[in-house]
């Protein structure tokens, strides 16, 4: 089935390709949903807590937890690497609450299912207050998101205008009284650990200075790696030393200045990789499942039904032979997820959700164009 459904997508996108796009940073965006499988393996999965009887075992899992960390502040950047010179459109954010929607539905139905064992109409009332809700549920970042969604034409209006110097300032400034002051002023600059809008939006105009600008071009790879496993270190020191010093948004959460050290780093890093032709198709159809892979699999329903504390055992396996298991659950979360994306992708091709959406948009804009020239 996934055989002939890749086949299928790779027909499709096999005259497609965007001779200007990086799908470098394409690959990366699917590495990152790998790592963020991880840190939620260890942590919603039970290992971490599992594995504090051996510091051994325990210092494995958080290590692999710390190089994994930065993950999502990749995403944020690879928001506004790409997002700062593409066109905005209200059918993106749209085809993407639909995406959250059905499957709140559809999950929320097979949970209903199982527990009382029918489906009634309190389920189906149940089922659609769960869709009109979708940005309510449990997935922070879709909620960070969706809010800053309809900033961005803004900021790609102020980033686009500024000069190097003018938008360098304005990352490092935002950046720096934004992490700093959410450590040392909770009160003032709460931004839930990194989880937030506000940080999203942050890393959007760093993403856009990092693809206008490649400041770090003339670092070679050999000093990006360096830099990537300094602030690497400097996040595991923070770990160790959490008991020592009040932990804080500065050392250990996604607002944190070592991880978006490490995602800076791994984001000019692999803008330097050269993919071949067949690589790039591959990329370019895996690539837009990435974040329905998070939607699948944190999903409050599926991780109360399946994954919550299920890799708990993997604690008690010998810390390399752990490693490895997590490593392959991560893999193989990735690909059930992504098979079940490609098949509600190809239903929505089939419906033209996007065209659809996308007509309704055009016709909108030409009706609020057409009142304002009215009015005028």
């Amino acid at each position: 089935m996934l055989k002939g459904m890749t086949v299928r997508y790779m027909k499709r996108y096999k005259a497609g390709l965007n001779p200007n796009r990086d799908y470098s940073v394409d690959l990366l965006r699917i590495i990152s949903m790998f790592m963020v499988i991880i840190i939620h393996i260890d942590s919603n999965g039970g290992v971490l807590e599992a594995a504090a009887y051996s510091p051994t075992h325990y210092w494995s899992v958080q290590v692999l937890h710390c190089l994994c960390y930065c993950a999502v502040d990749i995403f944020g950047l690879i928001s506004g690497y790409f997002g700062f010179k593409s066109k905005w459109k209200l059918t993106n954010i749209f085809v993407l609450w639909l995406t959250v929607a059905c499957y709140s539905v559809a999950f929320e139905f097979l949970y209903r299912l199982i527990v009382s064992g029918t489906v009634n109409f309190h389920n189906i009332l149940w089922a659609a207050k769960k869709a009109l809700s979708a940005i309510n549920g449990n997935y922070w970042f879709f909620k960070a998101y969706f809010l800053m969604f309809f900033f961005m034409p803004f900021m790609n209006k102020a980033v686009t205008s500024m000069t190097m110097r003018e938008h360098g300032f304005a990352a490092a400034l935002l950046t720096l009284v934004t992490t700093v002051g959410s450590s040392l002023f909770e009160d003032v600059f709460s931004i839930d650990w990194g989880r937030h809008a506000l940080w999203l939006a942050i890393l959007y105009i760093d993403g856009a200075f990092l693809a206008k600008y490649r400041p770090l071009k003339r670092f070679s790879s050999l000093q990006l790696f360096a830099g990537f496993f300094t602030c690497f270190g400097i996040k595991i020191l923070f770990e160790v030393f959490d008991q020592l010093i009040r932990p804080s948004h500065l050392a250990l959460g996604y607002a944190s200045l070592a991880v978006l050290g490490e995602a800076v780093f791994a984001l000019t890093l692999f803008t330097r990789v050269d993919l071949s032709e067949t690589f790039k198709k591959i990329v370019s159809v895996t690539s837009p499942l990435a974040f329905s892979v998070y939607i699948i699999h944190e999903n409050i329903r599926i991780r109360e039904m399946i994954t919550d504390n299920l890799f708990s055992c993997l604690a008690h396996l010998p810390s390399g032979l752990m490693i490895i298991c997590i490593l392959l659950s991560a893999l193989a979360i990735f690909i059930i997820c992504a098979s079940i994306d490609s098949v509600r992708k190809m239903i929505f091709d089939l419906l033209k959700i996007k065209q659809r959406a996308f007509a309704a948009e055009e016709k909108l804009k030409a009706k609020i164009g057409l009142i304002q020239i009215e009015k005028g």
